[in-house]
């Protein structure tokens, strides 16, 4: 039994705002996504996280979107052949 002075409204849940990984294109926590200014991109930590390297192949495309589209020049790769990833 609750106090009269208590309220007897349930708890509202803690709202997490989501948003897409610019790179693998799944949800996520916006939070949790890094922002990549060389790219203007925002990437999940598994893909910055995995492509410490350089980006990989098939994420070329997605990488590299908002350079072309804004006809920017695309960086020159690095010694593994790869798109740096910073």
């Amino acid at each position: 039994m609750q106090p009269d002075n208590q309220p007897t409204q349930p708890a509202q849940p803690h709202e997490i705002t989501i948003a897409v990984c610019d790179v693998c294109r799944n949800w996520i926590p916006v939070h949790e996504l890094r922002r990549n200014a060389r790219y203007d991109i925002m990437v999940c930590p598994i893909c910055h996280d995995t492509n410490a390297a350089g980006w990989a192949p098939v994420y070329e495309h997605a990488v590299t979107r908002k350079l072309r589209a804004r006809a920017c020049d695309i960086p020159a790769r690095n010694e593994h052949g790869l798109l740096p990833r910073e």
